[in-house]
């Protein structure tokens, strides 16, 4: 395995999971991107550098001596832009791979699906016509359990979480194959892929925890929580006329839940095979871990 400096590019709470992977494992450097001052990221391993995501310069001069970088990046607007001034600072210094935000849906196999991810499609085109000079590794890992972590995450998906009355909003029949990942799985994935050859990192790769979908899910929180969920099934007809919302959230919203109803986050879990060896924790097992958080 060689030893690599690797920049990890946005770390909230989802990179934060790959960063404390990478920290324990400790066989790398780690570089943090931030637009300000981290502090409490700090250690022996890790340094973190302030960036102007708008300048290619600013980028290059903190990925100098990098040669993985990983985007765990989000934004609704302007996503390709900076996925653009990235990678062109990557190759500008010599990295060799580089990670861009993907992090859900498989979007090689589902163009166009879900309005909030048009940006990454954006990218994608931009690669098609420039071919960069480095090798690119896409991360689909279905839905993230940080969704449903907490009573109050839970309730962006439809769940109310009450033991009088609770009640689940599924859009479909509930019953499409829905891939979750938990954020330790991903980054056990990932932290793997960082140390495998490069013929191994480039490429497509599904990360899956588990394969299930919205009526077993509701079921594990049911057995989990000691008390029943009332399902209210919504049908896809009616969930569409929301695309055209306003509310640009709510739009977003409405596209990733009628994806979800068809099937379309269920990724290929390709990581299964490149690494065996990994444990990955079922949907059942994360909540039990998180029960004090549904209180």
């Amino acid at each position: 395995m060689t030893s690599r400096t690797v920049a990890l590019v946005g770390v909230g709470k989802f990179g934060g999971h790959i960063l404390r992977r990478l920290v324990a494992e400790a066989k790398h450097k780690i570089v943090v991107l931030s637009r300000g001052a981290r502090p409490d990221l700090e250690s022996a391993n890790v340094r973190v550098v302030q960036v102007d995501y708008a300048s290619v310069d600013s980028l290059a001069a903190a990925l100098t001596g990098v040669d993985t970088v990983i985007n765990t990046t989000w934004r609704p607007q302007g996503l390709h832009e900076l996925e653009i001034n990235l990678i062109t600072a990557a190759i500008r210094v010599g990295a060799t791979r580089y990670a861009p935000t993907e992090w859900n849906t498989d979007t090689d196999r589902y163009p166009n699906k879900i309005a909030f991810y048009l940006e990454k499609e954006k990218f994608h085109a931009w690669v098609r016509e420039h071919k960069p000079a480095i090798s690119i590794a896409k991360f689909f890992t279905g839905m993230g359990t940080d969704y449903f972590g907490s009573t109050q995450a839970a309730a962006f998906l439809g769940l109310s979480l009450h033991r009088d009355g609770a009640t689940a909003t599924i859009v479909g029949d509930g019953d499409a194959p829905l891939t979750v990942s938990t954020g330790p799985d991903i980054a056990a994935y990932v932290a793997a892929y960082v140390n495998a050859d490069d013929a191994v990192w480039a490429g497509a790769h599904g990360i899956e925890s588990e394969r299930t979908s919205w009526n077993k899910i509701v079921a594990d929180f049911e057995t989990v929580l000691g008390y029943k969920i009332a399902r209210n099934y919504v049908p896809i007809e009616e969930e569409e006329k929301k695309l055209s919302d306003a509310n640009p959230f709510v739009a977003w919203s409405a596209s990733w839940q009628i994806s979800m109803a068809r099937g379309e986050t269920a990724v290929q879990p390709t990581a299964r095979g490149d690494f065996p060896q990994i444990k990955t924790t079922s949907v059942k097992g994360f909540l039990e871990a998180n029960r004090a958080n549904y209180d």
